[in-house]
Parts: structure tokens; C-alpha cells; sequence
């Protein structure tokens, strides 16, 4: 598969051969490097914060009680502050610790993609799922992939980044696949919505595969250290073209697409817990 340019190893990781043929998405280009690892430690910056913190903490036990008085104490006024209830504090966002099946969407499920087995590669922190059809008359190509981050530098950071990078590259001019992302609400705390398109090379053999030009939507969401992310296209054909290796027709609409990958998103995030 190596032989193909463009091959992007995490749209379908560890499915070199699958069961009903071989794919793979044959031209997309890569996506920008993170700016660091998900798992990179940050041994200097958590150290660095470990110190601060004693000397905050050595301060605030020699002036007073934290509160921004004097433990309670009248003032030079002949007033007691009050204390900062926890009621008016700030709530800090949600964290995740599992993952739903990304394969087990129920009624949520395209119509389009039924009777396609779902291949699906579950796992605690990144947990995928694919839906596919190829034939000579139509491409239905369903695939969710969810990720947890427990990175100790912050997971809710990390998941913020990682969204972010992923946004920036369908914004990318130099991306010709994933184009125009628009931030939606009602989505986990982020989420946007881009146009989606590709060519998937799929057949029995490398010898046989063909080139499948399709098209949809992409939805991608941030709750707390989750992102949830789907694309969800396809198309019909009118038949092979004269190379005898490339089908191109008329790929799903982005409206309809968009609203099924919308849909799916949201089930999922309902799911975590």
C-alpha cells in the first residue's frame, strides 16, 4: 500500500487486508504535525507550577486565610469580609473516562450503509469504526473515530489542540479534500462542520483496485477531553471511466450529509461517560 501516495495510515489503522477487500484513501494529503506529542509529559512546566504553588501557598498562610482578608478578622474599616462561596466558583469542565462503540450506532446508522459490516478497532483512548460499500454502481464510506486524552500536561488542553489542528487543516488552502469548516453550536463545547471529499482505492488486489471518487461532510466535536469526529461520504456511478481504473458520478449532497454525520456526532457524545 506503500506504492500509493497520499496513504494516511489513522483513517483505517491496522486494516492492511480487510475481510471484503483492500482500501485505501488514495490521494488525501497528510494532515499538519501537532505541536507536540499527545503524550508528552511536560516534566518542566508541571515542576515549575509545583513551585510556584508552595510560594503562593507559604504567602497566603503568613498574610491571611486566602480570602483576601484577615482569616475573618475585622478590617481597618471595622467590617468582616466574607468569604467567596463555592457556589460562585467557576464549575470546571467535564472529563471523560470511556469511550462508546463507535460502531454501534443503532437507528443513527445511514441508510445508505446498511447490510456494510462494521469494522471497528475499540480501545480506551482512541476507539474507530468504518461502514463501506464500493461497487460499480455506488461508494457509501462511513467512518467515526473518537479519541480520549489523558494527557498529563492537561487532558482538556491537549483535546483543545488536537481539535484545533484538526480544524486548521480543513481550513488549509493546500488541502483539496476537507474545505470550508464552519463553527455549529449545540455540540459538545466545539464542534464545525466542513465539506468532504476523497478518492478511496479499493479492490480484491492491489492488481485490481480502482479509484472511487466521493463526497459528504465532515463533523468533528470537542466535549471536555473527547473529540468525536465523522466523515461521512459517498456517491453513484454511471460507469467505470475510459481508464478502466476510475469511477466518478454524482457524490452525495453536503446538506444531507452533513445532517446524518450531525446526527451521529451528537448520539455519541450523549454516550459518554
Amino acid at each position: 500500500m506503500s506504492d500509493y501516495p497520499g496513504w494516511r495510515p489513522e483513517q483505517n489503522p491496522g486494516r492492511n487486508v480487510p475481510a471484503g477487500g483492500w482500501s485505501s484513501p488514495a490521494m488525501t494529503p497528510p494532515k499538519p504535525p501537532r505541536n507536540r506529542p499527545r503524550w508528552f509529559p511536560a516534566v518542566i512546566a508541571v515542576g515549575a507550577a509545583a513551585l510556584v504553588g508552595i510560594v503562593v501557598v507559604s504567602i497566603t498562610l503568613a498574610v491571611g486565610d486566602g480570602s483576601g482578608g484577615t482569616g475573618g478578622q475585622p478590617d481597618a474599616h471595622g467590617s468582616t469580609p466574607s468569604r467567596a462561596t463555592s457556589a460562585s466558583a467557576k464549575p470546571s469542565p467535564s472529563t471523560y473516562d470511556t469511550l462508546p462503540d463507535p460502531c454501534s450506532l443503532g437507528s443513527h446508522k445511514p441508510k445508505k450503509v446498511s447490510g456494510a459490516k462494521a469494522d471497528g478497532s475499540p480501545g480506551d483512548e482512541q476507539s474507530l469504526c468504518s461502514f463501506e460499500i464500493f461497487s460499480s454502481e455506488r461508494t457509501a464510506y462511513l467512518q467515526i473515530e473518537l479519541t480520549k486524552s489523558t494527557s498529563s500536561r492537561g487532558p482538556i488542553e491537549d483535546a483543545k489542540d488536537t481539535y484545533g489542528d484538526d480544524k486548521s487543516y480543513a481550513d488549509d488552502p493546500d488541502n483539496k479534500y476537507d474545505k470550508d469548516p464552519k463553527d455549529i453550536s449545540g455540540l459538545g463545547d466545539q464542534a464545525f462542520t466542513a465539506k468532504y471529499t476523497n478518492i478511496i482505492v479499493y479492490g480484491k488486489s492491489e492488481s485490481d483496485a480502482k479509484n472511487y471518487h466521493l463526497g459528504g461532510a465532515w463533523v468533528e466535536a470537542r466535549a471536555g477531553n473527547v473529540i468525536v469526529s465523522v466523515k461521512w461520504g459517498g456517491a453513484s456511478y454511471d460507469g467505470i471511466g475510459s481508464d478502466g481504473k476510475t469511477y466518478e458520478g454524482t457524490n452525495y449532497t453536503y446538506s444531507t450529509a452533513d445532517k446524518q454525520a450531525r446526527a451521529i456526532v451528537k448520539y455519541l457524545l450523549d454516550q459518554l461517560s
